[in-house]
């Protein structure tokens, strides 16, 4: 019988850790939700030394990561994405939350949260448009930080220094302190960052060594305040500033690590947000409501060196972009142990994108051909409002139709009323500025003519979501499911319509709108763990019907980007997490992709819009592996000591659809089809009650592989690689 015991102990050591997860808003097993999720606690996101979305994104299945340069970062989730062309105001694919607050927007710009002081990230793959609305069309990751601690004053301070290549510096600095303000009932927690970190691309235009560099920082602090068991309230604020010294780009023809811009490119974002949210026990359901008001704002230059190539340098396009909103939800959720679940809610969104959009070339460039009557060299100013509101009610209901099985129904109404205004005093010169060039200069451009404005709208339009799931519980440690459900985005109209290129009047008219588009998706899964927890499998297999694809097109002659659709589209895969402790010491894990993403039906207006073609493949790899291996060796009262070695492979894809947009018949210029590449890193780290001490490498082959290319004609040396080598030095100190 002791030996029973024993065996019973030593198997409970080692049995895979639980976390639970609050994706249907309700906390809840990870293993028992009906929908394929995965999540990093807090454990894994420190033993990792995850920071930012790119740190994770690889090792998830069904994931993508687009991170064609600083604070422009796209998921793409399940091969749900047309090109990887970055900003513009497309609505992401998948919705991005830092707690209850909505930290991605209407632009592509999304500012690489801090994963400082998180309690666990959430990554919901397929449709969350029941729950989540209109932004998670293919997904949803939730970021949810640590709470403040009525009762445990708290500290904890993380430094990270790193090289890569022989100067390139890296420094990361992050702070977070808890402090009770009263027994039980009042505490603030706060948490800081700072990121000094060196570029490792040389600019030959502007002649900077290691362009690329960054200088980013950040805070967020939160109050939380419970009067009573039953209610609380928590204020959260927080600050983020992005500022990185140029692109990521790279024109390999140059050499290595090389680009030749005039300018600097510059993505630069600043992002402040208030968050009020309070929760109400009736004991038979929690009411929950959060209001929040951001204001995200981004600064974007680009030199477009790849229009008139080699006789208009510098033709720099530039945006200013303001997106303040203020977004409501509130929620009633079932607490009782009945058979029957629920969750209702309301959610109110009031939402303005305020951009300009400016053009202009080098002043020195038009001394030298003595082209005079532009101020600053700017030729091209056009200010646009897009405003925004959205109402909804959403619910899901969930009946244990017997003890093992259950069913649940999901639905939202949403109301959207929208209205753009191009607003006065835009003015358009570009075809006068091309001509005097290519005429060889000596002219005067003549005043431009300024819009009195223009409005498109208001128009209202009203899109209903369904969501259906089946889950079978044979036994505790295994569920079954299918689950179908829809997602969208809402249509987009083009501030630019009927416009034409002023340097090719033959190229593509900007269409009106571009309609809203929405997929189902049909899912199988199966979530188990096997011997006594020390083996998890979770796979699901999908297929997913995508119809009125949304992309963000350019038009070649003048680089005018625009809104329009693409067809439909299909996309089924297989996607596996493995998990395994077979001791107290080693752990394995293998996660595995395999799908197949592609257009299989489109006119030939959308064919002109996109240049894709029937058959041509969406901009996801067909297959993606990742693996780790880690072994722990217990130090008694000294800690642990760990060693550990992550390997990820990310198979071939194309970066944009085959042909020129605007000439369906045209190869194009930009089309690229990545090679597949690998990434390895490894660590060597020291845990104790108070401290981890960590040495790591990231790239550590070096890889320098092409693994972006953004499909922009208007741009010479648009290629991404991933970070050099880079060996560093973490240090985490705890209270």
């Amino acid at each position: 019988m002791d030996g029973d015991v024993a065996g019973n102990e030593q198997r409970q050591a080692v049995r895979l850790e639980e976390i639970v997860v609050t994706a249907t808003r309700r906390s809840e097993n990870l293993q028992d939700v009906p929908i394929a999720i995965s999540a990093l606690s807090t454990f894994e996101l420190e033993r990792q030394g995850i920071e930012n979305f790119e740190d994770f994104a690889r090792q998830i299945p069904g994931v993508s990561f687009n991170r064609t340069t600083k604070n422009a970062s796209t998921f793409t989730f399940r091969g749900i994405s047309i090109n990887t062309l970055p900003g513009g105001g497309l609505q992401n694919s998948t919705a991005v939350y830092l707690g209850d607050v909505p930290v991605s927007t209407t632009s592509a710009f999304t500012p690489d949260v801090r994963l400082f002081d998180i309690e666990r990230v959430e990554i919901l793959r397929g449709p969350q448009g029941t729950l989540f609305g209109s932004g998670s069309l293919a997904g949803t990751v939730r970021i949810l930080p640590n709470e403040p601690q009525f009762n445990e004053f708290d500290a904890k301070l993380r430094v990270d220094g790193g090289l890569t290549k022989s100067d390139s510096i890296r420094q990361r600095y992050d702070g977070m302190v808890n402090i009770p303000l009263v027994d039980d009932s009042l505490a603030m927690r706060a948490v800081g960052y700072f990121r000094d970190e060196d570029g490792w691309i040389d600019n030959l235009g502007t002649g900077e060594d290691n362009a690329n560099g960054s200088r980013d920082w950040g805070a967020r602090g939160s109050l939380r305040w419970a009067p009573t068991d039953r209610f609380s309230a928590k204020l959260m604020v927080m600050h983020d500033v992005g500022e990185p010294g140029d692109l990521d780009f790279i024109d390999p023809q140059l050499g290595e690590d090389k680009v030749d811009t005039i300018i600097p490119g510059e993505i630069r974002t600043e992002i402040t947000n208030y968050n009020v949210s309070f929760e109400y026990d009736f004991e038979w359901a929690t009411l929950q409501s959060s209001t929040n008001y951001s204001d995200f704002e981004v600064k974007f230059d680009q030199d477009f060196n790849g229009i008139l190539t080699g006789v208009f340098p510098g033709f720099i396009i530039a945006t200013r972009t303001s997106a303040p909103a203020l977004v409501q939800e509130t929620k009633l959720i079932s607490q009782s142990d009945s058979r029957l679940q629920w969750t209702v809610g309301a959610f109110y969104m009031d939402r303005e994108l305020d951009v300009e959009a400016l053009r202009s070339t080098d002043p020195n460039f038009l001394v030298g051909l003595h082209i005079t009557g532009l101020d600053e060299g700017l030729f091209y100013y056009v200010p646009t409002e897009l405003e925004e509101r959205e109402t909804a009610g959403f619910g899901e209901l969930s009946w244990d139709i017997s003890n093992d099985l259950t069913a649940t129904v999901g639905v939202r109404y949403s109301h959207f009323r929208r209205k753009l205004t191009q607003l006065p005093g835009a003015f358009n010169q570009t075809g006068a500025v091309a001509g005097a060039v290519l005429a060889g200069g000596s002219t005067e451009i003549p005043e431009p003519t300024l819009s009195t404005g223009n409005v498109i709208g208001p128009d209202t339009f009203s899109e209903v979501t369904t969501k259906f799931a089946l889950s079978w519980r044979p036994a505790d440690s295994m569920t079954y499911y299918f689950t179908a459900a829809e997602g969208f985005r809402n249509a987009l109209p083009n501030a630019n319509a009927g416009l034409e290129s002023q340097i090719d009047p033959n190229d593509i008219v900007i269409p009106d709108v571009a309609d809203a588009d929405k997929l189902w998706n049909y899912e199988l899964g199966l979530k188990a763990d096997w011997f006594d927890g020390m083996l998890r499998t979770n796979m699901a297999a999908y297929y997913i019907v995508w119809e009125d694809i949304q992309l963000l097109a350019v038009r070649p002659s003048d680089g005018t980007r625009f809104f329009a659709n693409a067809g439909d589209a299909e996309s089924m895969g297989l996607e596996v997490e493995v998990l395994a402790r077979p001791s107290d010491n080693l752990e394995l894990g293998l996660n595995l992709t395999l799908q197949e993403a592609e257009i299989d039906s489109i006119t030939d207006q959308q064919a002109a819009f996109s240049g894709a073609t029937e058959g041509s493949e969406l901009t996801a790899p067909d297959f993606k592996m990742s693996g780790f291996v880690q072994y722990t060796w217990m130090l008694e009262d000294r800690g642990s000591l760990y060693l550990r070695a992550d390997v990820q492979h990310v198979g071939s894809y194309p970066n944009t659809q085959p042909n020129t947009v605007g000439q369906p018949d045209t190869p194009s210029p930009v089309f690229q089809q990545l090679e597949a590449y690998e990434n390895v890193n490894a660590s060597l780290g020291w845990i104790t009650d108070k401290w981890t001490l960590v040495l790591y490498g990231e790239n550590l082959l070096d890889n320098d592989d092409l693994v972006f290319r953004q499909p922009d004609t208007a741009v010479i040396g648009n290629f991404g690689t991933l970070r050099p080598r880079t060996l560093g030095f973490r240090a985490t100190w705890r209270l």
